[in-house]
């Protein structure tokens, strides 16, 4: 992917852009761009902190017959001239729309699938003036939604101008520069989860919006950068389903997010004298709250401990004996605030929550039997203290659900080497099916078994579902977790 040539963001000097869209594409303005291009290399290259590769000569450049031909002697893609072309965005889907509405709506199916991506794709074209076609050396615009941007706030009046175009281009320019590098395509379909996704969404933004900002400041247009994330608060929608309304209303406000998140962490980076992008995409934040609290990503940057999904991928390969697929997921803060009124410790998970926990589950599911899972869960705190109050927390939550379900369970201490401290519950009966669901009894996620254990600042649990739990599994996945985490 590292080919292809990164299109002028001095597109427009020495070429208004309304002059350039009236302009066919002759070999001399493409001569002339080239040149361009060539004149502000080095500015382009001082705010990426890389070297862009060098546009071909016309006398270099080789014809698409003989082309395929020495690209297979190299073993590698000749670079390609990225072109703009003028097009109806509607022909172009925005992949992270897609991505958007399948994290966020995982149950729409079909039909309602489709209605869905439809109104949500129309609406984001609907805000959108530049679009790069990803994986190609493509930038499609579409100029004439500008007039429409401008009219939906008096505050947007200035994005119907030629320097809001230009700092649309030289976002997807951005965009392009870290497609070139990074694979944005192949990232986004490795995310696991809907926090992965998110985070990795705010990092391609906020980059390609703190590159932008750099180049408004030196072409005098820092008044107009702002609108780039502006017109995301006001983009109108007219379906009259309200439910489509909703999903495309929050598919706009998420890429709002993404891209005023996303600037501030890149903010936050460069005080902390962290600009390497290379190092930063090597290893990208995977949890929203990383982006809003940049200082917990940079923790876990300068920790030399892997991180909770590459440690899970590995755990994989060691499920509990039988037949089964492997998931994993994001573990949030949310998910222990949703349970504090159990027990009244609010102020307690309060105190937790701020310690910036990093958390992941890992999801065995029997591939024979609906209902049988097992779930793995590693938290980091950040502190032993955290770790130790979240140990009890568990706990309590636990015996207090049990108590309110009229559940019998029994808890008892282990011993499990490497463990500081370990307790297993195990569950005696099960909670009464509610009436009319006896049917579906089988269904029921029971918990058999859950064991919690705690080292340092990490806690581990294990929950069995509908399972009967192998204490020798757990003590072998203990003894895993541990190994991997040193």
């Amino acid at each position: 992917m590292q080919y292809r040539l990164i299109f002028s963001i001095s597109l427009f000097f020495g070429f208004p852009a309304r002059n350039i869209l009236a302009q066919d594409q002759t070999p001399d303005m493409v001569a002339n761009l080239t040149a361009s291009i060539e004149q502000v290399r080095p500015e382009l290259e001082k705010v990426l902190g890389y070297s862009l590769p060098k546009a071909p000569r016309s006398d270099e450049i080789v014809s698409l017959a003989r082309q395929a031909d020495l690209e297979k002697v190299l073993g590698c893609y000749l670079p390609k001239a990225p072109r703009i072309e003028i097009v109806s965005l509607s022909r172009q889907a925005d992949p992270d729309v897609a991505a958007c509405v399948a994290w966020r709506w995982p149950h729409l199916k079909d039909d309602s699938l489709a209605r869905a991506l439809q109104d949500a794709q129309a609406v984001m074209a609907s805000a959108t003036v530049a679009r790069l076609v990803e994986g190609t050396n493509i930038i499609l615009i579409q100029p004439e939604n500008q007039k429409h941007i401008g009219s939906w706030d008096k505050d947007l009046e200035k994005a119907n101008s030629p320097d809001f175009l230009k700092l649309a281009l030289i976002h997807e320019t951005v965009r392009f520069a870290l497609d070139s590098r990074y694979d944005l395509a192949r990232r986004r379909q490795a995310c696991q989860d809907g926090e992965e996704y998110f985070a990795l969404e705010a990092l391609i933004e906020g980059r390609a919006q703190w590159a932008t900002r750099q180049l408004a400041r030196k072409l005098g247009l820092e008044e107009t950068f702002p609108l780039l994330t502006e017109r995301f608060l006001h983009v109108p929608d007219q379906d009259k389903d309200p439910a489509l309304r909703t999903i495309s209303q929050s598919v706009v406000q998420k890429r709002h997010w993404a891209c005023q998140q996303g600037l501030a962490f890149f903010d936050f980076l460069e005080t902390q004298d962290i600009t390497d992008e290379k190092q930063i995409f090597n290893k990208p934040p995977k949890l929203m709250h990383w982006i809003e609290e940049p200082e917990l990503y940079v923790r876990s940057l300068k920790s030399k401990r892997l991180d909770l999904a590459t440690i899970f991928a590995k755990l994989e390969k060691a499920p509990p004996p039988g037949n089964w697929t492997s998931t994993q997921q994001a573990w949030s803060i949310e998910m222990i605030t949703q349970v504090a009124g159990v027990v009244e410790e609010k102020e307690l998970i309060n105190k937790i929550a701020d310690s910036g926990p990093e958390g992941r589950t890992l999801i065995w599911s029997d591939k024979s039997n609906l209902g049988h899972h097992v779930a793995l869960t590693m938290t980091r705190f950040a502190t032993a203290s955290a770790a130790q109050h979240y140990f009890g927390f568990a706990q309590r939550v636990i015996q207090a659900l049990d108590a309110k379900q009229g559940v019998n369970s029994s808890r008892q201490s282990v011993d499990i080497p490497g463990i500081k401290e370990a307790v297993e519950i195990n569950r005696n009966s099960q909670p009464p099916v509610p009436p009319g669901l006896q049917g579906a009894a089988s269904r029921v996620h029971f918990q058999n078994q859950v064991v919690l254990g705690t080292w340092g600042d990490t806690v581990i649990e294990i929950t069995w579902y509908n399972e009967n739990p192998s204490r020798l599994w757990n003590n072998q996945i203990m003894e895993l977790l541990l190994a991997a985490d040193r």
